[in-house]
């Protein structure tokens, strides 16, 4: 009988949640959009709202935004983020905040061509690519990650519209990093 009930209480405790250190986070579901918009004073109609307040929450993945299609300025920073994704439908985007998150890798962004800033800061990028396509980024903001080389910056240059860009507290040392920066004539 004590065996029994010594087997339950483990169950139990395997039960209760995930080991001590696992990161767990809060899961992007329909109703939890639905929830923060009524919070914010948003629109119930998801394709009616340009704009979408999802910091500081804990998502550890963006998901389930099918049908905000008429975001322009998108907030997730202060999450749990992994990686960019979930943003196939909002063509719209002008403005995404994606600092203090645990991003590694600048992707899946191939809809987004008419992004004007971008805000990467506090993440864990050790590059800049896959945003050449975006013709109309005028700020990038990618403070405190992971650049370490020039080449690690090197696709700035094909940003001919960037105007302001933010790689401070990054640990470029090599002063060839200039020569990029010589051939943007936009920045300020």
């Amino acid at each position: 009988c004590r065996e029994a009930n010594r087997a339950r209480e483990r169950g139990r405790g395997a039960a209760r949640g995930p080991a001590p250190g696992t990161m767990v986070g809060v899961e992007m579901t329909v109703k939890a959009l639905r929830e923060s918009c009524e919070k914010n004073k948003l629109y119930r109609t998801a394709r009616l709202n340009d704009k979408l307040f999802l910091h500081y929450v804990g998502w550890d993945k963006i998901a389930n935004l099918d049908e905000y299609t008429g975001l322009k300025v998108l907030w997730l920073e202060g999450n749990g983020l992994l990686k960019i994704e979930g943003l196939e439908h909002q063509r719209l985007l002008r403005t995404l905040y994606l600092q203090e998150n645990v991003i590694e890798k600048i992707e899946n962004l191939e809809q987004q061509v008419d992004l004007d800033t971008i805000n990467l800061s506090q993440n864990f990028i050790s590059k800049i690519e896959n945003l050449s396509h975006m013709q109309e980024l005028k700020t990038l903001i990618i403070s405190q990650n992971r650049l370490s080389r020039p080449e690690d910056v090197a696709q700035v240059v094909d940003l001919k519209s960037l105007s302001c860009l933010d790689i401070q507290k990054n640990n470029i040392e090599d002063p060839v990093v200039v020569d990029y920066f010589e051939r943007m004539p936009n920045l300020a």
